[in-house]
C-alpha cells in the first residue's frame, strides 16, 4: 500500500502550481498586443478549451453575472478577438 502525501507538500505543490500559472498568465498578457484583462483572458481561454459558448455559459464558468459576461464579450469581439453570433437557442 502506498503512502498519501502529506498535508503541508500538498499544499506546497499547489502553491508551486499556482504562482507558475500566474507566471504564464501574465507573461500571456505582456505578449498580447492591445490590452487584454485578466478576466477577458480568462474567457478568452475558456472558448480555446470548450469552443463556442453561450454567453451564459461563460458568465457561469467565470463566476460572474450575464451581463458582466456579456460587456467583455463585447468588447473582445470589437478588438477582433472574437465573433459573437446569435444562437438559435437563446431567447
Amino acid at each position: 500500500m502506498q503512502a498519501s502525501p502529506d498535508r503541508a507538500g500538498v499544499v506546497q505543490a499547489l502553491a508551486a502550481a499556482s504562482r507558475a500559472f500566474v507566471g504564464i498568465t501574465a507573461r500571456s498578457l505582456a505578449a498580447v498586443e492591445g490590452d487584454i484583462t485578466l478576466p477577458q483572458f480568462r474567457a478568452l481561454a475558456v472558448l480555446a478549451v470548450r469552443g463556442s459558448q453561450r454567453g451564459s455559459d461563460i458568465a457561469e464558468e467565470l463566476r460572474v453575472n450575464p451581463s458582466t459576461a456579456t460587456r467583455m464579450l463585447d468588447r473582445l469581439a470589437r478588438k477582433g478577438l472574437i465573433r459573437r453570433s446569435r444562437s438559435a437557442t437563446d431567447r
